[in-house]
């Protein structure tokens, strides 16, 4: 929580966004996959954004963004 609160003034709660983002500082550091990009998205919220996510096209973000949204280029 300290990490993120001092360097980009996020503030996490202790419970859920705090653990995630430690787990993946663990994962960054321990992976072999550390010139990768890695996205974590905090989004502030807990609300189910699944029935407006089915409703956007990701071609209509920008290209870098594509190589997320397709299996041959999804890393786990």
């Amino acid at each position: 929580m300290r990490f993120l609160k001092e360097r980009e003034g996020i503030q996490l709660d202790s419970i859920y966004t705090a653990k995630t983002f430690a787990a993946l500082r663990d994962f960054v550091a321990s992976s072999s996959r550390k010139d990768e990009p890695v996205l974590y998205w905090h989004t502030y919220n807990s609300v189910d954004l699944s029935a407006e996510a089915v409703l956007v096209d990701y071609r209509e973000l920008p290209d870098e963004f594509h190589r997320f949204f397709t299996i041959a280029e999804c890393p786990v």
